[in-house]
């Protein structure tokens, strides 16, 4: 959702406030642009809380195979069915798919010619 229709709105909001200071010499022109600003502003804001609702904080500060079995316990709790979790990958192929993936996405979006996966550094 992010790369899609975020960006978008984020670049017809630039482009808004650009034709907005342009112009300054017709109030009416300019009070509508500012407020289709401030529609764009409120509907960035909604969205990026509806992510945030998928994203709780104690995300950040557990590991994902923690995250995918608290969910299936919640998930047992909820609706009395039992879940059975094997988190282990299966083979040197869907271990090698992530770092993949993560390679060509630098090989896409960086000028840099040497890609060395690795874990992600915090803070």
């Amino acid at each position: 959702m992010h790369d899609g229709p975020v960006q978008d709105i984020f670049a017809a909001l630039s482009q808004l406030q650009v034709l907005e200071r342009s112009l300054a010499g017709d109030a009416m022109a300019q009070q509508r642009a500012n407020q289709a600003v401030q529609l764009l502003e409120r509907a960035l804001g909604e969205i990026r809380n509806f992510i945030g609702a998928f994203r709780p904080p104690g995300f950040e500060r557990r590991a994902l195979g923690e995250i995918v079995e608290g969910l299936a316990v919640q998930h047992e709790t909820l609706t009395d069915q039992g879940v059975e979790l094997d988190l282990r990958p299966t083979s040197a192929t869907a271990r090698s798919r992530p770092r993949s993936r993560s390679t060509a996405s630098c090989r896409k979006h960086s000028p840099t010619a040497t890609v060395t996966p690795g874990p992600r550094a915090s803070g």
